[in-house]
């Protein structure tokens, strides 16, 4: 298929940005994803939603896992530099109290 996949239609959206939109339904955050091909089409097609973008300048030299790699170190990095445990500071409900990161989900973004 040509088409660039994380972009095709899905429902009322697209994919990625249909799972994005699941992720926030269910309050999971902080929400990571990784770019490569075409990164700058699809960082602007996700810019106003909640999602901290990595890039993966690699890509077309690398595979899947090392997109899952750069996006975990980015977490680990982000908690050693801050000090202290990931806050979700744009949680959905900003009444609730910050939570550490206690688990993560991955999945590819051209999977709805």
């Amino acid at each position: 298929m040509g088409a660039f996949k994380p972009m095709l239609p899905l429902a009322k959206d697209s994919i990625i940005r249909t799972l994005i939109h699941t992720f926030m339904y269910c309050d999971i955050a902080p929400i990571i994803l990784v770019t490569g091909y075409r990164a700058n089409d699809l960082e602007v097609h996700v810019r106003d939603l909640p999602v901290i973008c990595v890039r993966n300048h690699n890509y077309s030299n690398s595979d899947m896992f090392d997109s899952v790699k750069i996006g975990l170190r980015f977490l680990q990095d982000w908690q050693q530099k801050t000090d202290t445990t990931l806050s979700l500071d744009y949680q959905r409900n900003s009444e609730k109290p910050t939570e550490s990161l206690k688990r993560t989900f991955i999945t590819p973004g051209d999977i709805p």
